[in-house]
């Protein structure tokens, strides 16, 4: 009755029930005061009626779940909705503000690095150092929250491609050296047996890997040492197992807090984030890579005396080493040459156009000329020759992806609508990297720029459409 007086909708079988159960009581009543005739469903009316009554009574109670199931269901799916749209948001602010903080990052590593090149005067290139350091710590801060992300919906995929492990683990092994010995730390890195060149892999998580790991070590390490050992097991004819172990002479972690470790926002102990900083998301990104490769991590540790970290991964190795390294070798020249090609950048941050300007005047036999959005590079593509484009992806007017449709399209001309372009942009999520690749771009490459890096994306790119126009001609 009180659904009835609020308003809604009364079931029918309860109607039916409370009206079985009434006409029952009358029928009993009526008997008694012989105002009917005495038969046998006279006097077992009451009987009859509460048989009918349990019986509506079951069928209303039935509908009655229906209807809250139903209604579950349906607050259920608005909830995922909101959800989804919450993440939505999420995924384009994390999008923007990537974006909005890589770019003057770009800047400030290169225009460091640029000047590191030219300048002879210690104290000026110690503070270069720090400068250097400083960017570097807050793009790995950039970087975790956005693996985090990735990670928390289930969106992070492995790019397996080759890579130089070799210098990858040389250059990581150089850069934490330098940050242990500004320290006041010794560092010890050393390779076990022989290590392959170039392997199967997403590098950016391996290095990521790696990374975390030695952040954690130098961030947790005040005293003593913290050492890199790196060894590969030949599995197979084409697959490796790389063993890497990270240790420490710091504080140590706690028995009961070694469960706990790889939970996010957590450090050893829960005022550590006072005492050493940090986001506490490093070793929760390294278990989650670790699962997704499917590979192994242990840790063993002791309060006040240090903690050991080792990773065993599994890589393939490519079938032809010797194509790998004439593919992805170019940068170990000494004279970085591009053999009279004209480059357009599609940039529009002046910051950025300056950065990659120091970047490409060095190179031997290389011009360049810039744009400062999609269309504008589309009106140069028009007039002018050009062997390749670096196109950043969000800009004014016309962005990257947009550009890069109407240049497949044909609105450049035919010659133009397979050159080779690579994305340059600050937008590091796997939407942006599967949407490039969707929309044919030729190669992917994030801010901070890397001189040795995107020349060899130039290389690779320019060399594999050097090779498709020979197989053209020949068919």
């Amino acid at each position: 009755m009180l659904d009835y007086i609020k308003g809604k909708k009364l079931d029918l079988f309860f109607s039916l029930a409370i009206f079985s159960f009434t006409v029952g009581i009358f029928i009993l009543i009526f008997n008694d005061f012989s105002l009917i005739p005495n038969s046998f469903f006279t006097k077992n009316g009451s009987k009859i009626g509460t048989g009918f009554e349990i019986f509506f009574l079951s069928l209303a109670m039935s509908n009655r779940i229906k209807l809250l199931k139903s209604e579950k269901e349906k607050h259920q799916e608005i909830a995922l909705q909101k959800s989804e749209e919450s993440n939505e948001i999420k995924s384009y602010f994390l999008s923007n503000i990537s974006h909005e903080l890589r770019t003057p990052l770009n800047a400030i590593i290169g225009l460091t690095q640029s000047i590191k090149d030219t300048n002879k005067e210690k104290s000026i290139n110690s503070d270069l150092d720090i400068i250097h350091y400083s960017s570097l710590g807050l793009l790995g801060a950039i970087d975790d929250v956005l693996y985090y992300s990735m990670i928390e919906k289930g969106q992070l995929k492995l790019q397996e491609t080759p890579f130089d492990l070799e210098k990858m683990i040389t250059q990581i092994a150089g850069s934490f050296e330098t940050q242990a010995v500004d320290k006041g730390l010794r560092f010890n890195f050393k390779k076990i047996g022989l290590i392959p060149q170039y392997i199967i892999g997403d590098r950016r998580s391996t290095e990521q890997l790696i990374g975390n790991l030695l952040k954690n070590a130098l961030k947790f390490t005040r005293h003593g040492e913290i050492g890199l050992e790196v060894e590969a097991e030949t599995q197979s004819e084409n697959r490796i197992l790389l063993k890497v172990k990270v240790k420490d002479t710091g504080v140590g972690i706690k028995k009961k807090q070694l469960e706990s470790i790889f939970a996010s926002f957590t450090q050893g102990q829960s005022n550590d984030k006072r005492k050493f900083g940090g986001l506490g998301l490093g070793l929760c990104i390294v278990k989650a890579l670790v699962d997704l490769q499917k590979s192994k991590i242990n840790i063993q540790s002791e309060e006040g005396k240090g903690t050991s970290v080792e990773l065993e991964l599994n890589y393939n190795l490519p079938e032809d080493s010797g194509e790998q390294t004439a593919l992805y070798d170019f940068a170990k020249s000494e004279v970085l040459d591009l053999d009279n090609k004209n480059i357009l950048i599609v940039e529009d941050n002046v910051l950025n156009q300056i950065v990659l300007k120091l970047i490409l005047r060095k190179w031997a036999n290389t011009s360049f000329e810039f744009a400062n959005n999609g269309l504008e590079g589309i009106e140069m593509l028009k007039k002018q020759i050009f062997d390749v484009v670096l196109m950043d992806l969000q800009m004014p007017v016309m962005d990257g992806y947009e550009a890069t449709q109407a240049i497949r399209a044909g609105a450049c001309g035919s010659r133009n609508s397979d050159i080779p372009i690579i994305a340059v942009t600050a937008d590091v999520t796997q939407k942006a990297r599967n949407k490039v690749f969707e929309i044919g771009m030729d190669g992917y490459m994030t801010k901070p720029v890397k001189k040795e890096e995107l020349y060899n994306k130039i290389k690779n790119v320019l060399y594999s459409a050097s090779h498709n126009n020979r197989l053209k001609d020949s068919q």
